[in-house]
């Protein structure tokens, strides 16, 4: 018995503190994080976190029905994680002061809070706590979508202060499928119609979600210095 419970908490240890430890990891990687700046993002997205999970654990059915097609499980995957993430984003900018290239670099993070809280709070309450793919996995895939998203969207902010508007609309586009991965991989995850392929998709998107978060600061460096 006390093996079993011991063996909880290391599961949950990771489910908790995966996407708070990656944030920080962030914040002390990157140079265009400033402790200060991002604090209020952060406390931010963790109180609307709370608030989302409390209006959900009692407003709102989170039962699935296992006879669903994956359309409908998509449908109701993604008006839990696009729909939160692009609110979010959204209110950041029309709410916060700043220019455009500050609030896109504060995208990080206002969702790694929001998620840090959220996630974990999906998991338990769905009732997939002592799941590999939701405690390890789906974390991780989180991350993932959200270096890529916010990526996306400085790439599409630097492409907008150039006037380049193809280029805005092609990182824009990137953006929105990047926030789709998830609801599917979790989707596909759920129907057990093909639970290898949201693990081998979380693999393979490691490098590149990383890579075009690198990508995006570095082409922001680039037009600071040849301003």
């Amino acid at each position: 018995m006390g093996h079993s419970q011991e063996k909880d908490k290391e599961m949950y240890f990771f489910l908790l503190f995966i996407i708070p430890f990656a944030t920080f990891s962030i914040f002390f990687h990157e140079s265009g994080y400033k402790l200060k700046e991002a604090l209020l993002p952060s406390s931010a997205g963790f109180f609307i976190a709370l608030i989302t999970s409390l209006f959900r654990e009692f407003f709102i059915n989170m039962e699935y029905n296992p006879e669903f097609s994956f359309a409908s499980v998509f449908i109701h995957n993604i008006a839990f994680t696009v729909v939160p993430s692009v609110l979010i984003t959204a209110a950041s900018f029309f709410l916060s002061k700043g220019s455009l290239k500050d609030k896109a670099v504060l995208v990080v993070p206002l969702l790694t809070s929001f998620y840090a809280v959220f996630t974990p709070y999906t998991t338990i309450a769905l009732g997939e706590k002592k799941t590999f793919f939701m405690l390890f996995v789906n974390p991780i895939l989180i991350i993932e979508t959200i270096l890529a998203f916010s990526a996306f969207l400085k790439i599409s902010v630097l492409n907008f202060e150039e006037k380049n508007t193809g280029g805005t609309i092609t990182a824009l586009m990137g953006a929105a499928t990047t926030l789709l991965v998830q609801p599917a991989m979790i989707s596909l995850w759920f129907l057990k119609t093909a639970v290898i392929i949201p693990m081998i998709a979380t693999v393979l998107m490691a490098l590149p979600a990383y890579f075009i978060y690198k990508f995006s600061y570095k082409n922001e460096n680039s037009l600071d210095n040849s301003n």
